[in-house]
């Protein structure tokens, strides 16, 4: 849904994404955003996104691969006035 406030902050940043697993063995795998530069404001930490249990590591690079190929930009909005935001 589009943000149409005067009082709305988006934040943009390029990522590069990798596939990681958070405990060499557990079989838990992430992919990793990390910013190219600078970051997102509001954001300080790593940001990830936790894969479906039964992801193989092959599976993971894939979907990183993916991802750095066809992603541009991460968004991040925020707006005081709508806490739906």
């Amino acid at each position: 849904m589009p943000i149409d406030n005067e009082n709305s902050k988006t934040d943009r940043a390029q990522f590069q994404f990798s596939a990681r697993e958070y405990v060499v063995g557990s079989g838990t795998r992430y992919i990793k955003a990390e910013p190219t530069e600078g970051g997102l404001a509001g954001l300080d930490g790593m940001l990830g996104f936790e894969l479906l249990p039964g992801t193989t590591l092959d599976q993971a690079r894939e979907i990183a691969a993916y991802l750095n190929d066809r992603l541009s930009i991460i968004t991040y909005t925020t707006c005081p006035d709508d806490p739906q935001i």
